[in-house]
């Protein structure tokens, strides 16, 4: 995708969340296995659930920090 696509806070979250479904679609459909060094042995499916949980806190985050924020001035 154009970066002009991700112009904004909400055109950047959904290219990126675009980009994660469609990269999740490709390692699960290849069964890709990932080896970490900490944490051993990593199906996609592992990585992804990870992944997805970690978003999901993230988002709440933005959400409190977007509804304490000024608003932004104009120059």
């Amino acid at each position: 995708m154009a970066l002009s696509h991700r112009a904004d806070g909400r055109g950047a979250l959904r290219w990126a969340a675009d980009v994660w479904v469609t990269s999740v679609s490709a390692v699960l459909e290849e069964s890709v296995v990932l080896q970490h060094a900490d944490r051993g042995v990593q199906r996609a499916e592992d990585v992804a659930r990870h992944s997805a949980h970690d978003a999901a806190h993230h988002a709440r985050d933005i959400e409190r920090i977007v509804a304490h924020a000024d608003p932004p001035t104009k120059s």
